[in-house]
Parts: C-alpha cells; structure tokens; sequence
C-alpha cells in the first residue's frame, strides 16, 4: 500500500482494526461455547478488546466482515494480504472452538513479547 493510499482518509483500503470475535456477534452462544469455563460477561470484559483479539484490516474487508464469526472470517483471513491475518490460524484450536480466550491469550502473549524485544525502553537510553 503507497503512502498516499494509507494517508487517505475515505480510501477503502485505509487501515482499521478489526475484532476477531466481533464486539456484537450475531450468535453470542458461539463467542463462549462452555459457559462453566467463561461467562459471557467475563469474555467481554477480558478478551474482547484485547490486543490478543485485534487485527489489522482494510476498511472495506473489515465491513464485509462485519459480526460474522470466526468460521466464516477465518476463510477470508487465510487470503488476505496482511501477515499479521495470515498468521491467526497458528493461535487456533482443534474444532470446534477454535478461536476463544485461550487463542486470544496465547497470541497477546506473543505480541506482548514481541513489542517489548523491539521496543525495549531501556535500550533507548
């Protein structure tokens, strides 16, 4: 993507972040499958909207995904253009549940480490 590309505003390739699980799903019983492990409430208020369960998009692909669950985007993130996309599915579970807190935590972790080896505030001296 050019320079000017991201620099435009009300270009539809411009960057957006995108829930993996989405903020208002159609089908809230598929964000928690066993509610003796995680509550509804308890998802939303520690995963949702960690970094973990964030993505960068495209705004045009974000709004195609829309509230979709994780089945159907993951078709779309296996194609897309974007590493960080590609590489969601190293974080996934066996079937059926394959994206859910235990993903979201595994791949925060790695972001998390990551930041932190290249972007170390005490190297910066």
């Amino acid at each position: 993507m050019s320079t000017e590309t991201f620099r435009n505003e009300k270009s539809q390739t411009k960057l957006t972040i995108e829930h993996i699980i989405p903020q208002n799903p159609r089908d809230s019983k598929k964000v928690v499958a066993d509610n003796s492990i995680l509550s509804i409430t308890d998802f939303e208020e520690n995963y949702l909207h960690s970094i973990g369960n964030l993505v960068l998009d495209s705004r045009s692909a974000n709004t195609s995904k829309s509230n979709q669950d994780f089945e159907t985007k993951d078709e779309q993130y296996s194609k897309a253009p974007i590493k960080s996309q590609l590489e969601l599915s190293k974080f996934c579970n066996p079937k059926p549940d394959r994206w859910n807190h235990i993903s979201i935590s595994n791949r925060r972790d790695k972001i998390v480490k990551f930041a932190l080896k290249r972007w170390n505030h005490r190297k910066l001296g």
